[in-house]
């Protein structure tokens, strides 16, 4: 077994959102503690935040697309399982009925609306944190008599993810993205029904029957997609040239 080798094994252990963690290469003393700590050591970089009053909590820092994703995930599977159990009253394809617990449908509703925004927000933070600090981004002004140039925090506020995903991520990490692919256009459908549930219109709420276009329509239905896997199966695509992948995309658990 290699030196990497043991390091990776002392690493394993640890939750796949972990946002950075390693091994020390060399025996390290701590500045702040004054604690010697031995060359192998576990390392993690940790964030100390308030807590209650003068108190603070200190932990891990995570990275915030592998939370979001897979809070996504686990979501949607709860609100799959309670929606396939719903049974009509005949085996008639058109038969309609009335959910048995109007409570525990509603929780499932809640789960089926935050994951579709959670995993359409985990890829706007993947987006996001691979744009280089010092990155600049010219785009035509409206009115197409100059250019303006976007900074990373101008990019991140102000330029429609679209245009990360299509224009900005292809070429900093180096990849061609077929827009016309499967996995674009579930990307689409994704960004059109989270839209649907950020900005609720009066007129999206009133159902009058199965062929409106109400959010009920689009988010009560059995078959709603799984679009945590949607999210992971787009990163992958922007990630397949990239040599050292991130840890919590490797050990990602779906």
């Amino acid at each position: 077994m290699t030196k990497s080798d043991k390091s990776d094994k002392k690493t394993d252990f640890a939750d796949f959102r972990y946002q950075a963690i390693t091994t020390l290469a060399k025996d390290w003393k701590s500045p702040f503690t004054s604690i010697s700590h031995k060359k192998g050591a576990v390392v993690e970089y940790t964030v100390i935040a308030k807590y209650f009053g003068k108190q603070t909590i200190s932990f891990p820092i995570p990275n915030m697309t592998a939370l979001l994703l897979n809070l996504s995930y686990k979501l949607y599977r709860e609100s799959q399982r309670e929606i396939e159990k719903l049974k009509p009253r005949t085996d008639k394809i058109n038969d309609d009925f009335f959910v048995p617990n109007v409570s525990d449908f509603f929780d499932l509703l809640e789960k089926r609306i935050a994951s579709v925004v959670f995993a359409y927000t985990a890829l706007e933070v993947f987006a996001n944190e691979h744009i280089p600090s010092t990155y600049t981004h010219k785009k035509s002004r409206k009115d197409g008599k100059c250019k303006e140039v976007y900074n990373k925090e101008q990019i991140e506020r102000w330029v429609d993810l679209d245009e990360k995903l299509s224009i900005i991520l292809p070429v900093i990490l180096g990849i061609r993205l077929p827009k016309g692919g499967a996995t674009w256009g579930k990307y689409k459908v994704l960004k059109d029904l989270r839209n649907s549930l950020i900005h609720v219109k009066s007129k999206d709420l009133v159902s009058v029957g199965v062929k409106d276009k109400s959010i009920w329509n689009k988010i009560a239905v059995r078959d709603l997609g799984n679009y945590a896997m949607v999210v992971k199966d787009l990163i992958a695509l922007y990630l397949k040239k990239t040599e050292n992948k991130p840890r919590w995309f490797i050990k990602l658990p779906f």
